[in-house]
């Protein structure tokens, strides 16, 4: 069950999180992407996913290089799983923290894996990583990265903070695609009904027309004048 929880917050984080990188060719994110951090003393490490801000360019490579590729660190995500507990809150953050990572995320389901899922995050301070205040709703505003992360139906989800809308993960966006695309299907099939209807309407009009045009034209011919428009018998 953890690894089915693990896999479905990786996707979805990635998955929102890359639409940065494909409004800014600047901004780089990397889903279980080797990252070297170019200071001596600190390893190459590969968090669950990385957002870098400011980059030069990409070799898009099995590891990215700070120091060739440039960019600034701007959040490091973990996503706990048993086999990764302690490293995630132990030595990876003193890591990332020396790597000069500005911000660290924690989506946490305790040591287990199947435990209610908490968000921890931590900004770079001075000397040390300072948790993160949540807002009322218990959300975590993760800018630069232009999104709120909160907690809902014991999962993580990524929300607009202009509108607080949360955003989609990638089950619900095709639901809604397949329930468009079948209003578009019936509102063109609506407007092929209507476009019918209007010519059956117009060639109704036009055989009338032609038929009275007919029957004037032999009154006409037997010396009759044609009645007023509109007139009946009285």
């Amino acid at each position: 069950m953890h690894q089915l929880s693990h896999d479905r917050d990786l996707d979805y984080s990635g998955d929102v999180l890359k639409a940065c990188s494909s409004r800014d060719r600047s901004v780089v994110v990397l889903r279980d992407g080797r990252v070297d951090w170019g200071i001596p003393g600190v390893p190459a490490l590969v968090p669950d996913i990385t957002v870098l801000f400011g980059v030069l360019r990409w070799f898009k490579l099995l590891t990215f290089h700070i120091q060739e590729e440039g960019g600034w660190p701007i959040l490091a995500m973990a996503i706990t799983s048993p086999s990764t507990y302690e490293n995630d809150f132990g030595r990876k953050k003193d890591l990332y923290y020396q790597a000069g990572v500005q911000r660290y995320l924690i989506i946490d389901r305790r040591p287990r894996g199947n435990d209610p899922v908490s968000l921890d995050g931590l900004d770079h301070g001075p000397t040390v990583w300072i948790p993160m205040i949540p807002d009322a709703q218990g959300r975590l505003n993760l800018a630069p990265v232009p999104y709120l992360i909160g907690i809902e139906n014991d999962q993580p989800w990524f929300y607009n903070p202009t509108t607080g809308e949360r955003l989609l993960d990638s089950t619900e966006v095709r639901d809604r695609l397949v329930v468009a695309q079948q209003h578009a299907r019936d509102a063109e099939a609506k407007t092929r009904d209507a476009e019918a209807k209007t010519r059956d309407e117009a060639q109704s009009r036009a055989v009338l027309e032609k038929r009275l045009r007919e029957l004037e034209e032999q009154l006409q011919q037997r010396g009759g004048a044609a009645p007023p428009a509109g007139s009946e018998d009285k």
